[in-house]
């Protein structure tokens, strides 16, 4: 019997190995979720129901008292003493300042408007993004249309290009961390969020960055950063962090995406990873008949074990991939489609980031 990877929700970051915590947010167990509904925070926005809740912070759905808009409160939940706090607060008070700073560069990355300290502890207010995640999407629609996938991955290699440029790789590129909403025309809209365990290179592009960060003491040279089912060979091998990565991780997403499975799997963890460092997976028009042949010659290079053998670009990764998906013409679409564009329409409310 096989496996596919690592199970999606483990992630190998330091902070979770932090000891036991204690909630540094207005919901202290479950079932108080209802009771914290109406607290007002920092004098002005209002929260109305719990979006989603991980080992490392909760959000919430808000209402902003002066404004009038819904925004998404963001919580941390950390321990209160020890090196393990200080550490989940530098993160957390990092991830804001990307947030506020690459947000207003592109439409396709959350942005941060606010951020502060109470009694309860650090809290992030967010653009709110009424719709589910694209994991949530996957899961309740299946694989998406060819036209579906380009768009996804136009839009992501766009919001990895803004933050590849300013200096900034994410590391945790998953389906859980991208929101979806439909869009006036019919389509998707992407956006990237949580970018609580990113590395800033911001010094050392080339022209220099612009962004002002407070950037949290390095991770330890080959400590595993990120979620094992969309790592690349060299962070599973804990090498240093390069936007090679980021591309990686959104190639796993564009073959899981079209085709409903992760392209390495196997009978034993050792041999997931001997499948990935080898480049070996099945080819995507096996897993779902009717993917053009081209999208296997895509892939062959996007999961090249080797770096310097994949796409040198976030805007060639993406321009390709929709050459490879539609070709000069538009396709006809795939039997058996999974739902198209329009029917990814959201409930009433949003889903949460899936949180570390």
């Amino acid at each position: 019997m096989e496996i596919e990877a690592l199970p999606r929700e483990v992630e190998t970051v330091a902070l979770a190995r932090a000891p036991t915590v204690s909630y540094a947010s207005p919901a202290s167990r479950p079932a108080d979720d209802a009771r914290y509904a109406g607290l007002v925070v920092a004098g002005r926005y209002r929260l109305e129901r719990l979006l989603g809740r991980g080992g490392m912070g909760e959000v919430w759905v808000a209402r902003h008292l002066v404004l009038g808009t819904r925004v998404a409160v963001k919580f941390l939940m950390a321990t209160r003493r020890g090196p393990w706090a200080r550490a989940a607060r530098e993160r957390f008070r990092f991830e804001a300042q990307i947030a506020a700073q690459l947000g207003p560069r592109s439409p396709h990355i959350v942005a941060a408007r606010d951020a502060g300290e109470d009694d309860a502890g650090p809290w992030l207010v967010l653009d709110y993004v009424p719709g589910q995640t694209l994991r949530e999407a996957l899961a309740r629609h299946g694989p998406l249309s060819l036209e579906a996938a380009a768009d996804v991955v136009d839009q992501v290699a766009a919001a990895l290009s803004v933050a590849h440029a300013a200096g900034v790789i994410h590391r945790d590129l998953k389906p859980g961390n991208l929101l979806t909403a439909p869009d006036p025309r019919g389509g998707i809209h992407v956006e990237l969020c949580d970018f609580g365990i990113a590395k800033a290179l911001h010094l050392e592009v080339d022209p220099p960055s612009d962004l002002e960060l407070d950037s949290p003491d390095a991770t330890a040279e080959g400590f595993l950063i990120g979620s094992p089912a969309y790592m690349s060979p060299e962070s599973a091998a804990g090498l240093p962090a390069d936007a090679q990565v980021d591309r990686w991780a959104l190639a796993v997403i564009a073959y899981e995406s079209l085709s409903g499975k992760l392209p390495f799997a196997g009978r034993s963890l050792s041999e997931i990873a001997a499948r990935r460092r080898g480049g070996r997976f099945p080819p995507a028009s096996e897993v779902r008949k009717g993917l053009p042949h081209d999208l296997d010659r895509w892939f062959s290079r996007a999961l090249a074990p080797r770096p310097g053998r994949r796409f040198a670009s976030s805007e060639e990764l993406a321009r390709t991939f929709r050459r490879a998906a539609l070709g000069p013409i538009r396709r006809r679409s795939l039997p058996r489609l999974a739902s198209p564009p329009d029917a990814l329409s959201h409930d009433e409310g949003a889903s949460a980031p899936e949180l570390g």
